[in-house]
């Protein structure tokens, strides 16, 4: 007679060891969806260490659905600009709208990212560098088109 495959019993069955490996992953797995409050999921809760994919040494990781919104957000900059500086005074509602969309975004890659749980090392290098940018290039505009008095934008800059 065949002996059953290691792990089965006679007739197929699971091992009590390996039913109970299987329901301490099912746990895991569902103590980490029951941490996902809305206070974590918006951002309001950021206690815990950073997710272990972010830290230094790990793979990028480029392709995940955060990483996209960080591209889509960084690829808009450039459009921004050429709005803003298109338009005669520096005033464009259609720059203005540009410029809100990709800061909201910047929140919405957060968001996507705790709902997926798709970290990456991209993403922590990425998004911070895309902030940084669009608030320099909102600082230009305003430098260029005189909207805000000068000693306050180098002074908001130190």
């Amino acid at each position: 007679m065949a002996q059953p495959p290691v792990g089965d019993d006679a007739r197929g069955r699971r091992t009590p060891r390996e039913a109970g490996q299987d329901a301490v992953a099912r746990a895991q797995e569902t103590a980490e969806k029951a941490r996902l409050t809305f206070r974590r999921l918006s951002g309001l809760d950021r206690s815990g260490p950073p997710p272990p994919q972010t830290l230094s040494g790990q793979p990028l990781n480029p392709w995940t659905i955060p990483n996209a919104i960080g591209y889509i957000r960084l690829a808009l900059i450039p459009v921004f600009l050429a709005f803003a500086f298109s338009s005669g005074d520096g005033v464009s509602r259609s720059a203005v709208i540009i410029f809100a969309v990709i800061a909201w975004s910047d929140y919405l890659d957060g968001i996507a990212a705790r709902l997926t749980g798709q970290y990456s090392r991209m993403g922590a290098l990425l998004d911070p560098a895309v902030d940084r940018l669009l608030i320099i290039s909102g600082v230009a505009v305003c430098w260029y088109f005189e909207l805000l008095p000068r000693w306050a934008l180098v002074s908001s800059a130190i």
